[in-house]
Formats: structure tokens, sequence, C-alpha cells
């Protein structure tokens, strides 16, 4: 089939207009069973945690439906993996998870004035890179607005950002100067300094009436606390954060507490419900 430069300039413009649009989450190749595999693989690698699971391209999560948060999300972090677009427009978006049974789907407006972030377990500044290896990534850096170069990367960042991998954070905890975003941004530091790491966090839960946030008939429960495990492959680092009480432990950390008042041992981890890894 013959082709003049005009009608190569029109499909080149018609792949680019099309790329530039597909910017929702709906737009995202399904992956098939080998695909799942191989990322549940790369997310756990040797984390051991309980329960059936959701396989995203940058993390897999167990979701709670009654609690309407993830009991635990885990992922891997390498260096290639930081090179995310900018977080503005489409690549800042939340967006319900499909994989989660609609009638327990959470939305960005459901935390709409409940007085807590949208807190990241898996964080957003871990998502990038060119996870496919084909040479593309996200985003094309040179242009404006960072339209699409390669939908299944951007599909990795449209990921980090479904309500299924957030959970109810108390703003002291999820921003600067609390333990748990000092232990991201300390990760992340390290990671660009070459580090790699397995990563497995959730949300506990230690009330029996704990508190709800959410419109309607959706309510979010807020956890008691969070925890998060780093491996570097030869040894494991825990984490305990605690949102307004420690209800009477004698490790782990509040809010603003210096983060290595936050480390735990593995079996002061273990003893609280729910944490299986």
């Amino acid at each position: 089939m013959k082709m003049n430069v005009t009608g190569l300039a029109k499909i080149s413009f018609w792949l680019y207009f099309c790329l530039s649009q597909a910017s929702n989450a709906q737009d995202c190749p399904e992956l098939n069973a080998a695909q799942k595999e191989i990322l549940a693989k790369q997310h756990l690698g040797q984390f051991h945690p309980e329960g059936e699971f959701i396989v995203h391209r940058a993390y897999a999560l167990n979701f709670n439906t009654q609690m309407l948060v993830p009991n635990w999300v885990a992922w891997r972090i390498e260096p290639a993996f930081r090179d995310t677009p900018k977080r503005t427009g489409k690549w800042s978006a939340f967006r319900p998870d499909p994989e989660v049974p609609e009638e327990y789907r959470v939305v960005a407006g459901d935390y709409s004035n409940g007085g807590y972030h949208r807190g990241h377990m898996a964080p957003f500044f871990i998502s990038g890179g060119d996870r496919d290896g084909d040479g593309q990534d996200a985003e094309f850096e040179d242009e404006p607005d960072l339209p699409i170069e390669d939908i299944d990367d951007a599909c990795t960042v449209f990921e980090i950002n479904y309500m299924s991998n957030m959970s109810p954070q108390l703003p002291r905890v999820n921003s600067q100067g609390g333990a748990w975003y000092d232990l991201e941004t300390q990760t992340r530091g390290e990671v660009d300094q070459g580090a790699s790491y397995q990563v497995i966090a959730g949300n506990i839960f230690l009330s029996e009436t704990p508190k709800r946030i959410g419109k309607n008939e959706k309510k979010i429960a807020v956890p008691d606390a969070l925890y998060k495990i780093l491996d570097d492959g030869s040894q494991r680092k825990a984490y305990l954060f605690f949102q307004e009480s420690m209800f009477g432990y004698t490790f782990g950390c509040l809010p603003e507490a210096d983060l290595a008042q936050c480390v735990v041992t593995l079996d002061e981890l273990r003893t609280l419900p729910g944490v299986k890894f």
C-alpha cells in the first residue's frame, strides 16, 4: 500500500490525538492472566500476606469491603520507577478502581469535608518509568500538558491514584512533618541513590467502632494505625504509625514523632490484628 507524505502526517496526527485523549483509567488495556502472575510476583516478592488480592501495574492489594480501605498494599520500588509525570491534570486525578465490586467502590468525593486526606498507601512518586521495556514511558516530557506516550505506562500512573489505594489519613500524618510523610520522603531519597525495596503497608483497626467518613451509604472507616515494612533483600525494617491514640501500646509512634520512634520489631508488628506478612 502506497502512502504519501500528507497521508502519513494525517495518521501521525490522529495517533497523537488519540494518545493525548486516552487520559482515563477506563481506557487502560486489561491485564491478562499471565501479566497479572508476573506482576504479582514482582509486587509481593517474599511477602505472604493474607487474602485474595487485586493486581495492578504498580501494586497489588487486598481490599476490605467492610471498611472500604485496603487491608494491605504491596509493591516494589526501583530507581527507574521514580520517573513519574508532573502530578497535575490527568496525572493527579483520583479514580474509582474498576476491579473493586461496584457496591464497594469508593470515589474521590466520598472523602470530601471528612477532615482526612486521601492518603496513598503505594505512593504516587514510584509509579513511573518504562515498565514494559519498549523505550517509552508515560508521557511526552517535551510537550505541553504532558500527553500520553505509552498507554501501559500511563495506566501505571492512573492506577496509583485508584481510590482502592487510599486510606483516610490525618493531615498531620500525611503532610510535611508527619512521620508517615517523613518515611516516604526518606525512602525516595534512598531510592534516588540507587536503593531498591520490596514494600508492604496496611491499615490497622483497634477500635470496635472505628470512626467513619463518607457520603450517603458509603462510610469509609478511619484506621487507628498504619504500618509499613521495607525489605532491601537482606533485611526488613518495620514502622508503625498511630493516628490519634496508641491504645496502650508501648511501641510505634504518633504523627509528629521522630521517625526513629516509629521503628518496631517484626514480632511487635505481628501482635496487631490483621497484620500478616
